[in-house]
């Protein structure tokens, strides 16, 4: 999730980049885009290193995702089954 963002920033960097070289001259943005390009490198070598040490990370926003969708079903949770009706069953 955080390195997603940081990618889709650094586009929105480049982009701008882009259109600013466009209407004032590729010269003098030259070093400019080195540093974009030296951030996009570091973003996506920490990203690989995250997924190889906790390769599950990615798996986060997708839980976090169902987490605030069984929190948006307040219902839900009241249909489940208590202990106390559960042992009364059995006995």
């Amino acid at each position: 999730m955080l390195f997603e963002s940081l990618i889709r920033h650094v586009a929105e960097i480049e982009d701008i980049i882009n259109a600013l070289s466009h209407e004032h001259g590729e010269a003098n943005f030259k070093e400019l885009r080195w540093w974009v390009g030296a951030l996009q490198h570091q973003v996506s070598s920490c990203r690989r290193d995250a997924d190889a040490l906790a390769g599950w990370g990615r798996l986060l926003s997708q839980i976090q995702a169902e987490v605030m969708a069984q929190q948006n079903q307040p219902g839900r949770l009241r249909r489940t089954a208590s202990t106390a009706s559960i042992s009364g069953s059995l006995s």
